[in-house]
């Protein structure tokens, strides 16, 4: 009869409530949670089984009816995580312990006619219309532009933005690959015309570009135009960098400067690097210009304010330094699927340092003596 005094059931109804949460979610819930349902109901639920037994403890219905109580918290403690997940699903969590999850993938897309679309919660295979045409679709969790004639009029732009924490993959209308970072954005129009292929560009983003020798595709940004033919390449101009980074994979591209300046052609391999409207050549570090792709944070030699950018924009945080830390030099990697706290506490075992995390805001300084 022990078996029904519920000692030690807690382990295996977190276990069947966290296994149901990661089979209906991607993310995993902070046990603290769950102990907090559990020692809410504890009490009563004792009560309860403990009246049937002191009752009938010869009768079979007593078993049945504590199991049916069992059944019930079971599944009361799934639905209210389960509800809970969905309404949290949109953005990092913050978990019961304070950390942070890492981004996901999460996008809006406006058009240009004004009307906005959430990317992260469209259902795959809705089909995107604008002014009474289909235009888009979304397949394999990513937005396809529907190929269209080069006699289509409509040149006006639409808008892709990822936010803080949010990733996204785009197929332009000629059928080019486009995945943009965190807090980045790219206008693109509905359908290319019958000159060069041009999109604008935000933040950070991969390009594969399709192949099509008479219609060259030309990414502006800040200061700088990169023109292809049919490549691979990375381009980083986010607002609060001190330079506009185009690392170059495959094929060639030329950029130059807007000011007018004298542009360059990349090889594979290298690196063009634009600062204060002066453009440089230099070998490319493929590893460090392409980590968010491969799902990491790299740091090589790299200040933590640098570093800091990088986890501010993928953990949707603010970050304070305090004291004479903005130049420490780190070297290192973290997965960008770790929460927070993960990259935090490699930073705090490398030098000696020390953080707070206190919802969304960071606070890191150095240990006390």
């Amino acid at each position: 009869m022990n078996h029904f005094l519920l000692k030690g059931e807690e382990t295996e109804l977190k276990e069947l409530i966290l296994a149901e949460l990661a089979a209906e979610n991607d993310e995993v819930l902070d046990t603290e949670e769950v102990s907090a349902v559990l020692h809410k109901n504890r009490e009563s639920i004792h009560h309860k089984i403990n009246q049937e037994l002191h009752v009938k403890t010869t009768s079979w219905s007593v078993y049945l009816k504590a199991a049916a109580v069992l059944t019930f918290i079971t599944a009361f403690s799934w639905y209210f995580f389960r509800s809970n997940a969905d309404h949290k699903r949109s953005g990092n969590q913050i978990l019961a312990s304070g950390d942070i999850t890492a981004g996901s993938n999460r996008a809006t897309l406006t058009l240009s006619n004004g009307e906005s679309i959430d990317l992260e919660n469209a259902t795959e295979g809705l089909v995107l219309n604008k002014d009474g045409a289909s235009y888009a679709k979304i397949i394999g969790g990513k937005l396809t532009c529907l190929l269209q004639s080069v006699e289509n009029k409509d040149t006006a732009y639409n808008t892709i933005s990822t936010p803080k924490g949010g990733v996204y993959q785009l197929v332009t209308p000629d059928g080019s690959k486009v995945w943009l970072n965190a807090s980045s954005e790219l206008k693109f129009p509905s359908s290319f015309g019958k000159g060069k292929r041009v999109v604008e560009l935000k933040g950070e983003a991969y390009f594969e570009i399709a192949k099509d020798k008479n219609h060259p595709f030309v990414v502006k940004t800040s200061g700088q135009e990169t023109e292809v033919l049919g490549t691979h390449f990375n381009i980083n101009n986010y607002a609060d960098e001190q330079a506009t980074t185009t690392t170059l994979l495959e094929g060639s591209v030329r950029v130059h400067p807007i000011n007018g300046g004298a542009g360059s052609m990349l090889r594979p391999g290298e690196q063009a690097v634009l600062k204060d409207q002066q453009l440089k050549i230099q070998k490319a570090d493929e590893s460090a210009a392409l980590d968010w792709m491969n799902g990491k944070i790299v740091f090589k030699n790299e200040s933590l304010k640098s570093i800091m950018r990088k986890v501010s924009r993928w953990y949707g945080v603010d970050v304070q330094l305090k004291g004479d830390i903005a130049d420490l030099q780190f070297w290192g990697a973290v997965s960008r699927n770790n929460t927070l706290s993960s990259i935090l506490n490699y930073l705090k075992e490398t030098e000696d340092l020390d953080y707070t995390i206190s919802g969304t805001n960071v606070t890191i300084f150095k240990k006390k003596p």
